[in-house]
């Protein structure tokens, strides 16, 4: 007997059918709350699965960015590419 992946069960979820109903509809700005830890990467993963195209996710810093982008290659696999693009602004005494 063969378990439903974490991904699968997401893409049945009602809230990730609310959001493909919301961007069906042109609605452009989307708020999902309640979710915590990896269940965002699992959750935009499952809405890039059912969307298609490419999607680009803008987090509030670096460290953020890395966590979400380190999900998202745990989630895919070598299915989905996933790229990582840092900050184009330097700043000064700032590695």
């Amino acid at each position: 007997m063969q378990h439903p992946s974490a991904l699968s069960i997401v893409k049945q979820s009602p809230s990730l059918q609310a959001t493909m109903d919301a961007l069906r509809k042109g609605q452009k700005n989307i708020c999902w709350q309640g979710l915590v830890g990896s269940s965002v990467a699992l959750f935009a993963s499952g809405l890039a699965h059912l969307k298609g195209g490419k999607h680009l996710f803008i987090l509030e810093d670096k460290e953020s960015a890395a966590y979400f982008l380190n999900d998202l290659q745990g989630i895919n696999g070598d299915s989905y590419p996933v790229l990582f693009f840092p900050a184009s602004m330097k700043v000064p005494y700032q590695l």
